[in-house]
């Protein structure tokens, strides 16, 4: 599975080790403040705020404007 292999490699890369992903352990989620829209943040927070907020059907928001190299 092209995810678990993702891992694996990832896991291999940072730390050395081999690893084998039997399964998901679950998805961790944060309610965030409201006053991140003012704060220096990298463009994926955006992303991430726009599929919050929107949950699209097919999981992909429009574009977000990136200004500087990633941060907002």
């Amino acid at each position: 599975m092209p995810c678990r292999d993702a891992v694996s490699r990832e896991v291999a890369e940072e730390t050395g080790y081999d690893a084998v992903v039997e399964r998901l352990l679950g998805v961790d989620s944060r309610v965030i403040i409201a006053d991140v829209a003012c704060r220096r943040r990298s463009s994926l927070v955006d992303i991430g705020l726009a599929l919050a907020q929107t949950v699209p059907a097919t999981g992909h928001v429009a574009p977000v404007p990136v200004g500087g190299l990633i941060q907002h």
